[in-house]
C-alpha cells in the first residue's frame, strides 16, 4: 500500500472511513512508526485551542485598547486622482472621435447625395412621378437631353 496522504489520515482520525479503508489504514500505522508520527502529529489539531486562550482573553485591557482605536483620526478621503483624470480625458477623446466619425460621415452621404434624383426632388418639394403621370415628365426630359446636346455640338 502506498504511504496515505493527510486527508486520508484526518479522515481515519475522523471516524469517516469504510470498514475496509480503516482496517488498511490501521494496520500501516500500526507498522509504519513515521505515520504513526503523522497521525499524532495531525490527531493535536483537535485539541481545546480556544479554551487555552480563554483566560488571556478576559484579562486583555479591552478599555484602554479601545480608547486607543478612537484616538486614531479616520483617514481623509482622497480627491480626484490623477488615474480619474486620465479616464475621463480618455473616455471624452473617444465620445469626441465617435461623434467627428459620425458628422463626417453624415456630410460625406449629403454631399454624394446633393445630385441624386431623391434629393433634387426634396430641393424643388416634388413627388417622384411613377405610373401614367411619367410619360409628360419624360418628354420634357428628352427635350432637354436633346437640347443640352445640340448646345455641346456647336
Amino acid at each position: 500500500m502506498k504511504a496515505p496522504s493527510d486527508e486520508q489520515l484526518v479522515a481515519w482520525l475522523d471516524n469517516e472511513l469504510g470498514a475496509e479503508q480503516r482496517s488498511l489504514l490501521e494496520k500501516a500505522i500500526a507498522d509504519d512508526a513515521l505515520l504513526n508520527l503523522r497521525v499524532q502529529w495531525l490527531s493535536r489539531a483537535n485539541l481545546p485551542y480556544q479554551n487555552a486562550y480563554d483566560e488571556l482573553a478576559q484579562q486583555a485591557p479591552l478599555e484602554r485598547l479601545q480608547a486607543r482605536l478612537d484616538a486614531i483620526p479616520s483617514p481623509e478621503q482622497p480627491g480626484l486622482s490623477r488615474r480619474w483624470f486620465i479616464v475621463a480625458a480618455a473616455a471624452a477623446l473617444f465620445a469626441g472621435g465617435v461623434l467627428a466619425d459620425r458628422a463626417f460621415l453624415g456630410w460625406q452621404a449629403t454631399r454624394s447625395n446633393h445630385g441624386s434624383l431623391p434629393a433634387r426632388n426634396a430641393a424643388t418639394k416634388r413627388q417622384p412621378i411613377s405610373g401614367h403621370d411619367a410619360a409628360p415628365e419624360l418628354e420634357r426630359k428628352a427635350k432637354l437631353s436633346k437640347a443640352a446636346s445640340a448646345h455641346e455640338r456647336s
